[in-house]
């Protein structure tokens, strides 16, 4: 695990080395806010779990596609989709 910003000025180890979480409130446009309801009937996921889930893949995504007309393929058993995004 990488050091504090405090660790590395003191070189000391904090007392609480556990990541803090950040609080947010958001608004949430109705489309959202439904697939966020469905997303936790149908993961059986409370909705702050599927937040961070969801930022956490969206972040990835973003790097992978930086180049323009980078491609995202989603493959399951039976079909590809591919995502191109410009």
């Amino acid at each position: 695990m990488a050091a504090s910003k405090a660790e590395r000025e003191t070189g000391e180890a904090s007392e609480d080395p556990k990541p803090r979480a950040t609080r947010l409130t958001v608004n949430l446009n109705p489309q959202a806010s439904e697939q966020l309801e469905r997303l936790s009937e149908e993961t059986g996921l409370n909705k702050t779990d599927i937040v961070n889930r969801a930022l956490i893949i969206y972040g990835e995504v973003q790097e992978e596609t930086k180049p323009k007309g980078s491609k995202l393929l989603v493959q399951n058993a039976e079909t590809v989709t591919v995502l191109k995004f410009i």
